[in-house]
Parts: C-alpha cells; sequence; structure tokens
C-alpha cells in the first residue's frame, strides 16, 4: 500500500497556476499541456537543472508547453 503525501503549493507555484488556468483542466487540449508542464517538471528534478520554483524554472515549463501551443503558458 502506498501512501499519498500531501503536497502544499508554494507561493511561485500558486502564481504561476493563477496565471495559467488551463493547468488540470480537463480538455484534450489542456490535459495535454499539463502533461507537458509536468513531465518538464520531472525532467528538471531529475537532472537537477535549475533551482525548483526558480524564475528560471518556470521559464523551462512554460518553454516546454509553449512549443506544442504557442503563446498558452504565461510566466
Amino acid at each position: 500500500m502506498r501512501i499519498k503525501k500531501e503536497v502544499n503549493p508554494t507561493e511561485p507555484a500558486l502564481a504561476w497556476e493563477k496565471k495559467n488556468e488551463w493547468f488540470g483542466v480537463e480538455d484534450h487540449q489542456n490535459i495535454e499541456a499539463s502533461r507537458i508542464a509536468f513531465a518538464t517538471h520531472e525532467y528538471l528534478c531529475a537532472l537537477c537543472y535549475v533551482e525548483i520554483d526558480s524564475e528560471e524554472y518556470y521559464k523551462e515549463i512554460n518553454a516546454a508547453v509553449n512549443r506544442r501551443f504557442p503563446g498558452l503558458a504565461k510566466l
């Protein structure tokens, strides 16, 4: 049995989510964009490429989403 750990979003995460209302919305485009954002998060965490919650972190996520959906993600 796996125990789920409750996650409390940080202020930068909440600010990013507020600007990107598509995130987590369940329609075809938004699900795909959310998956891209989450996969980019996982990638950045695995590589220790940037500091999580930094401006560079959100720029990387936005760039990944905007490659597939131009102009969707906002910083």
